[in-house]
């Protein structure tokens, strides 16, 4: 059962949620999925990634994100998008630190559940 989100309205959708799983792929063609908080802004999802993590995104940056449902009757959020690396701002380490800012433009999101 799947129900499609408005891009204009995934703001709303990503707040309800704890956190979020971000599917890369690797140069082995293996997908890696990593647990992270990503906060929203003017429209794009921002979080810091490891090195691997940005690597990845670096070579292949159409990635999907999965927000689990809090509760087993509730639907999952799933986002497709175009990622970027950016500059760390704010003291946050950079790619040297071995962390680096990773954004991300929504282009298709939905909820989804198993049918009741």
């Amino acid at each position: 059962m799947s129900i499609a989100v408005d891009i204009d309205d995934l703001p709303d959708a990503v707040a309800e949620r704890a956190f979020a799983y971000l599917l890369t792929v690797g140069g082995d063609e293996r997908p890696k999925a990593v647990a992270l908080v990503p906060t929203v802004v003017d429209g794009e999802l921002r979080f810091i990634v490891g090195a691997g993590t940005g690597r990845n995104v670096g070579e292949r940056p159409r990635v999907s994100m999965i927000f689990p449902p809090t509760a087993t009757d509730e639907f999952s959020l799933l986002v497709d998008g175009d990622a970027r690396l950016e500059p760390c701002a704010d003291g946050a380490r950079g790619a040297d630190g071995g962390e680096m800012l990773v954004v991300v433009t929504p282009t298709w999101a939905v909820r989804h559940r198993p049918a009741p």
